[in-house]
């Protein structure tokens, strides 16, 4: 009997591998014969359909895991709106398309593919049906709640009134400050450590919506988006299915459309919603912010092209230095310094700036690196993870930003969040003993 469930076992995880490989070699076949082909737009179409396909296995092969279903469905759906608008060529009249029929639009394409195929290859083959506790990102006691509830709501009291520049009229989109972008920090040490605690819970609950509030009414859409899904990691998702928020997920898109296309001055209007609605079918569902960043990355490979290696390096130190110093290190940020060359809108896809510092090399080191959280987060959590488990609802929540906009939302971040966790984990542990069990 053993031996025979021990059996059962091993041909489903092979069966799990075969599978995955299969995956592996389609795409790669189709990748090698759309190389060889002698028209390049069927090419481009070809690669570009295997990306997708691959963006979307991930995202299927980790449905039972809440975390990373979320990382891989936002990934499969940015890369759906880049190929869909660049590749598939969907009716879109946007300048952010203009360098779809460049040569480095096929550059840029065979970097999105290999990113993606070799997340799937370091992925890791088995994934376990993942159930969250009640408990699972929060303290199930709770230490010098007032201290910690007063410290972390003075800090973000003072982020939302003096770290956001609000326009003096509305219609006008306001501007965050990197201190106002890294608050989801103090939110979820926060509610880690006293969101078990009914009055903290409150207090920090309110102050998030202000802040989700205040990024809504004033044109953004990503750090209203990241504090929702930390507080859905945190609140909800051990007792939700993904079939039952597919509703609230169409209700949001909509909305998070009519901020996209009206930015600062929303008007909730039938005729609005409707206008809304027609341009979300025009466009296929494709979200404006995911091809806005793909012609960014697309400048880092012109502007690549035409600088010295020597130079290349010296950005590269810059940004190493910028994640310890912050962005006053002179040219640490990408984006600002091809604006010198071709004017965008900041962001860009995370493969690009490694592709940008270290060539193919890097594309195999952000996905590597990706694939290390991912792994993290697939076997590590649990009600006693601590740290581990505030890195994956920061990992989670801001998937927009560390995929879209820049790597240093998971460098610099990071580092961020394990010395502020450091400090407030520090004050949890002065009254040990005298901890007290609750009930939410």
């Amino acid at each position: 009997m053993l031996n025979s469930k021990f059996s059962r076992k091993h041909f489903s995880i092979s069966t799990k591998a075969a599978f995955e490989y299969l995956v592996i070699l389609i795409s790669l076949c189709v990748f090698l014969f759309s190389i060889i082909m002698n028209d390049q737009k069927i090419s481009m179409q070809l690669i570009a359909l295997s990306t997708l396909f691959l963006s979307i296995y991930l995202a299927i092969k980790y449905k039972n895991n809440i975390g990373l279903f979320i990382i891989y469905a936002l990934i499969a759906y940015f890369n759906y709106s880049i190929i869909m608008v660049d590749y598939i060529k969907i009716p879109v009249n946007s300048y952010f398309t203009s360098f779809a029929n460049d040569p480095v639009s096929y550059l840029g394409l065979n970097i999105l593919f290999l990113f993606t195929l070799l997340l799937v290859i370091f992925s890791p083959i088995d994934i376990k049906q993942t159930y969250f506790g009640k408990y699972s990102y929060i303290k199930e006691k709770y230490s010098n709640v007032f201290i910690m509830t007063f410290l972390i709501s003075f800090i973000l009291l003072y982020i939302l009134i003096f770290q956001y520049k609000r326009p003096a009229t509305l219609g006008v989109r306001g501007s965050p400050t990197p201190i106002y972008e890294y608050s989801i920090i103090f939110f979820i040490i926060g509610f880690h450590f006293v969101g078990n605690f009914k009055p903290s819970r409150a207090i920090l609950s309110v102050l998030l919506v202000l802040f989700i509030l205040q990024n809504f009414i004033f044109g953004g859409r990503i750090i209203g988006l990241e504090l929702l899904v930390l507080y859905f990691l945190m609140f909800y998702s051990y007792k939700t299915k993904i079939n039952n928020i597919i509703p609230l997920l169409i209700i949001g898109f909509i909305f998070m459309s009519l901020i996209g296309m009206q930015r600062a001055s929303i008007n909730l209007s039938y005729d609005k919603i409707k206008m809304v609605i027609e341009n979300i079918k025009l466009k296929m569902g494709t979200l404006d912010t995911s091809y806005s960043a793909y012609f960014t990355s697309l400048t880092f490979l012109k502007v690549k092209d035409k600088i010295s290696l020597n130079t290349q390096i010296e950005l590269l130190k810059q940004f190493i230095l910028s994640i310890f110093f912050g962005s006053k290190i002179e040219n640490s940020s990408l984006p600002i310094y091809t604006r010198n060359f071709y004017v965008h809108y900041n962001g860009g896809l995370l493969p690009y700036y490694f592709y940008f510092y270290c060539g193919w090399i890097g594309v195999i080191i952000s996905a590597l690196f990706i694939n290390l959280y991912t792994i993290i987060i697939k076997s590590k959590l649990s009600k006693n993870g601590g740290f581990i488990n505030c890195l994956t609802v920061y990992f989670v929540s801001t998937t927009f930003r560390w995929y879209l906009y820049s790597p240093i939302t998971i460098l610099r971040g990071v580092l961020l969040l394990g010395i502020i966790y450091m400090l407030f984990d520090f004050i949890y542990k002065l009254k040990y003993d005298k901890k007290i069990d609750v009930n939410i």
